[in-house]
């Protein structure tokens, strides 16, 4: 699939292996962060 089409996706596709691992540890990063604010904001609505 990779290439085969398009350039973007071949680039994509370069990128995949080391840029998914980054964003995917962004993301958790994010996630977690928002986890952290919601758990946040519950405990002062809750008081």
């Amino acid at each position: 699939m990779c290439g085969r089409s398009h350039k973007g996706l071949y680039n994509l596709c370069k990128l995949d292996v080391s840029g998914l691992s980054a964003i995917t540890l962004i993301l958790i990063e994010l996630l977690g962060h928002l986890g952290r604010e919601l758990k946040m904001d519950k405990d002062r609505v809750l008081k």
